[in-house]
């Protein structure tokens, strides 16, 4: 009985071949479905890669900026004052390069025509400026704003710090204030110029 049994065992069964078979095809299909998987999904991996933009530099440039005319004024033998302003003017930091930026203002000595009788140099004092940031710019925060007597010195009068000042800025009327003092004032017409300068950087 125990080498019958045997004998059953060690036989193979009449369709053992045709059964190898099916087992070897299931597991190639198994293996092909994976492999087709993992092809879809390094294809929308290399897509999300390749994403780029090039950013191209602007200009700084300040548009818009005059001055108007100082009233006239009859001498009474005091010290007066006579005003004008200068016009609302537009500042744009579009180059990208958080340089931050600077505008000067200077006025030659106020004179008569013939160069005689000259004012006293810092004759002109000009208000500090107020601005507003357009849009999305940098806070005006990051940007210094000062005034004093352009007649005497440059006076940098706006001074975007470094990664400060980028975007849009309109500046509004300053005005400015010429004194006139009984001991140096003729009658006539006195004329001075006026010279603005946009720089790149905060200067010193």
């Amino acid at each position: 009985m125990i080498v019958f049994i045997l004998i059953d065992l060690l036989t193979p069964p009449a369709n053992w071949e045709e059964q190898i078979m099916n087992t070897i095809f299931k597991k190639v299909a198994t293996g092909t479905a994976v492999l087709a998987l993992s092809t879809t999904v390094f294809a929308g991996a290399s897509f999300a890669a390749g994403t780029s933009s090039v950013i191209t530099p602007g200009s700084l440039t300040m548009t818009g900026i005059s001055a108007t005319e100082l009233g006239a004024k009859t001498l009474d033998g005091t010290t007066q004052t006579v005003t004008a302003s200068i016009e609302p003017f537009t500042i744009t930091d579009s180059t990208g390069s958080g340089s931050g930026w600077n505008v000067s203002i200077k006025a030659s000595q106020f004179k008569q025509a013939d160069g005689l009788h000259p004012l006293d140099l810092g004759a002109l004092n000009l208000e500090a400026p107020t601005l507003l940031a357009v849009g999305d710019s940098d806070s005006t925060d990051t940007i210094a704003k000062t005034g004093g007597k352009i007649d005497l010195a440059p006076v940098k009068i706006l001074a975007a710090q470094v990664e400060g000042g980028m975007g849009i800025y309109t500046v509004d009327p300053i005005e400015m204030t010429l004194t006139l003092m009984p001991k140096e004032v003729h009658a006539g017409t006195y004329t001075s110029t006026i010279t603005s300068t946009l720089t790149a950087g905060p200067g010193n």
